[in-house]
């Protein structure tokens, strides 16, 4: 018979490797006063993820990765170095993971966790973390964990099957999901709209549409002067563009992060 834990997964306990000691799975089911030991492992790893993030040029340097790779690495960022070592720390983190869902079940498996797959990655989305990389809250995901965790114990105490759980779950991540598409698009049209206003005024005029156009007059010239209005293109110009054309032009510079 399948055990049930914690947020409503499952683990058959007569799988797997047995017997542990129970020095081991007070690691998963001891406390330390009315604190959880999970709980506090938790909150360890949380707030030294925190503080890498916001508070050390290895999390700036993360999140330049995590807009472009390809622009960081023109910027002088270590993005080899820093790829391997936040993977390495995932792996890290992932391990004690493991091992507290183990002493918790004390039972090992090489699938124990694998259903908590759907509900790390909705975390993560409601958490604030973009789809696309280069933002994240590790404050965010760990409250988005906390709610998604007490609505699956609520959706199960209320007698939802553990078979719908998933699919609500799953629901909230589209949701999540297209919500912040929606707000991205919306947010990337008004910034179109404030560069093209900015820009009309940077050329000092409006621009012909076909109605007012008439014979003699050209958009972008200027009916007073005849001076052709150019736009100022190095302004509107993306930030991988000019940092390309610097690379090619000039060569690899030293830049953040790189030594001499």
């Amino acid at each position: 018979m399948p055990s049930p834990g914690p947020g409503g997964f499952e683990a058959y306990q007569y799988e797997g490797i047995t017997g542990l000691p129970k020095s081991f799975t007070w690691i998963g089911t001891g406390a330390l006063g009315w604190v959880p030991v999970p709980l506090i492992l938790t909150l360890v790893i949380a707030a030294a993820a925190t503080f890498a993030m916001h508070r050390t040029r290895f999390g700036r340097f993360l999140k330049l990765i995590g807009v472009s790779a390809e622009v960081a690495r023109f910027t002088g960022v270590p993005v080899t170095r820093t790829l391997v070592t936040v993977y390495a720390l995932n792996g890290l983190a992932c391990a004690v993971a493991g091992l507290v869902l183990t002493a918790y079940f004390t039972s090992a498996r090489s699938d124990l966790g694998a259903e908590a797959l759907l509900n790390i990655i909705t975390a993560v989305v409601l958490g604030g973390s973009s789809i696309y990389g280069g933002q994240g809250s590790v404050l965010g995901t760990f409250l988005a964990g906390l709610v998604l965790g007490y609505l699956r114990q609520g959706l199960l105490a209320l007698g939802v099957s553990s078979d719908v759980v998933p699919v609500i779950v799953g629901g909230l991540l589209i949701g999540s999901v297209a919500l912040r598409i929606g707000t991205g698009a919306l947010a990337a049209r008004r910034a179109n709209r404030a560069a093209y206003e900015a820009e009309r005024a940077a050329v000092g005029g409006e621009w012909l549409t076909p109605a007012r156009a008439s014979v003699g007059r050209r958009p972008g010239l200027d009916p007073e002067t005849g001076i052709t209005k150019r736009r100022n293109y190095h302004d509107f110009r993306t930030f991988r563009d000019r940092a390309r054309d610097c690379h090619a032009h000039h060569g690899p510079r030293i830049g953040l992060g790189q030594r001499r």
